[in-house]
This record gives C-alpha cells, structure tokens and sequence, in this order.
C-alpha cells in the first residue's frame, strides 16, 4: 500500500471529529478546506464550495490567507465546512 494510503485514514478520522466538536460548541466557527498552499504571487480570485467538497488542486498561500481573514470579518460560511481553491 502506498505511504500515502496508510496515512490518509488517520488523517481523515482526525477531520471528522474536528468537525463534530465545532458543530457541538455552539460557538460560530468555519472550517476550511485547502488543497495544495503554493509559495507564489496571489491570483486574487478563490473558488468556494459550500459543501466543502475539493474545488481545485491548489491555493496561494496569500489568497487562502485572504480568504479566511475576510470571512472572519464578514461572518461569511458560519457553522459551516467549505472548501477552497485558486
């Protein structure tokens, strides 16, 4: 089996109860998702999905950086999981 396998499920039992102590707190939190940070110039535009399903390979790090100061500030996706993209 690939490392990457063995490695995954762990990583995805840490996500699911993550995501099941946010939703139980009663506190507004996001959750987001990102795919691969790339160390270059920002694009400037992301792509969201609601249902926090993958919307891309990768993200700038400056963009992703971006992306959740602004939904902080303007109390977007509350109690929810999205995911993210360039």
């Amino acid at each position: 089996m690939p490392l990457f396998a063995r490695r995954l499920p762990p990583i995805l039992d840490a996500k699911v109860a993550m995501e099941a102590l946010l939703e139980a707190s009663g506190l507004d939190w996001t959750a987001v998702r990102l795919p691969a940070l790339k160390s270059v110039a920002e694009k400037g535009t992301v792509k969201v999905d609601p249902t926090g399903r993958a919307t891309g390979y990768s993200i700038t790090s400056g963009d992703a950086a971006d992306f959740m100061l602004d939904i902080i500030e303007q109390r977007q996706h509350l109690r929810t999981t999205v995911g993210i993209s360039n």
